[in-house]
């Protein structure tokens, strides 16, 4: 009897770690900040929105033609240049309204993120949604992100890691 627990608990604990995996096997939003007043600043020393980005697979991908956005009828509003995130690395966007996409310096959206909240897409380049954020509110310099890092559990959090975790 034992021995056949044994095997059920091992099948359960394969089939968690096989849905995991499955969530985890893609480029994803990981933390976000829709009001930066002393965070972090960007290259001008500006204290805009962020969206940070977690490269959750083993290999390189490219996210030239993906699409960022704060409107679900418009899932392109702001399209990635041809740049790569590392396995396990992190890409940081600002969500400033500047729309640079120069891919050898700093990436910002033609969008800001409204503190109140408002829903945030990442589109595939063959249309593929692969991240729908629901709006949330967010106090200023707080952050909202998954812990532990690419989970599937959303926190806010009074210490933000943009860029980083």
């Amino acid at each position: 009897m034992h021995r056949r627990i044994h095997w059920i608990v091992i099948l359960l604990v394969s089939a968690f770690v096989s849905v995991s995996t499955t969530f985890a096997q893609t480029v994803i939003i990981n933390e976000i900040m829709s009001s930066n007043a002393t965070t972090k600043g960007d290259a001008s020393g500006e204290y805009a929105d962020w969206i940070e980005l977690y490269n959750a697979t083993l290999d390189t991908i490219d996210l030239g033609g993906y699409g960022l956005s704060d409107n679900y009828s418009e899932p392109y509003k702001w399209i990635f240049p041809s740049i790569t995130v590392a396995p396990a690395g992190h890409l940081l966007v600002w969500a400033s309204g500047k729309d640079s996409t120069d891919a050898g310096g700093e990436l910002h959206t033609n969008f800001k993120i409204k503190a109140e909240g408002e829903e945030l897409l990442l589109t595939h380049p063959d249309g593929t949604r692969i991240q729908d954020l629901s709006p949330v509110s967010i106090a200023t310099d707080v952050s909202y992100g998954r812990y532990p890092e690419a989970g599937p559990e959303w926190y806010l959090f009074d210490n933000p890691t943009p860029g980083s975790r």
